[in-house]
């Protein structure tokens, strides 16, 4: 998965994904809090993010644009599986028609997940 990273509005960590190969968690490190815009839905490389969320550590992950909700369930389902690992979890949360600065302050006030910022992460496909 390509990954470019900037700045969004307001100072925030911003990465872009995209591509079809996963990137190890040594090479790419996520906050514990992650805002994962999908300005165009749902893309196959989420799978292999989700993954990485979990290799990193991130505890929550807020979704925001196109199909957020839909995203959100299958984020979920992807992280439970079929709930033989209990380990395997991350607070999840849509917010449709919210902006991605909204749901960036959103996640400071997710206290179970640290006291960091949140890391916004663009899913391209």
């Amino acid at each position: 998965m390509g990954v470019r990273r900037s700045k969004a509005p307001g100072g925030q960590k911003q990465s872009f994904a995209s591509g079809g190969f996963p990137v190890p968690c040594m090479t790419m490190k996520y906050a514990p809090k992650v805002v994962l815009h999908c300005p165009a839905g749902y893309r196959m490389e989420l799978d292999s993010l989700v993954e990485q969320f979990l290799a990193c550590g991130v505890k929550f992950v807020g979704v925001v644009g196109e199909d957020c909700e839909q995203v959100e369930d299958i984020i979920d389902e992807l992280v439970v599986g079929d709930g033989a690992d209990s380990s395997r979890f991350i607070l999840t949360s849509a917010h449709p028609g919210e902006s991605v600065a909204d749901v960036v302050e959103f996640a400071r006030s997710i206290s179970s997940a640290g006291d960091g910022e949140a890391q916004v992460v663009v899913l391209l496909g």
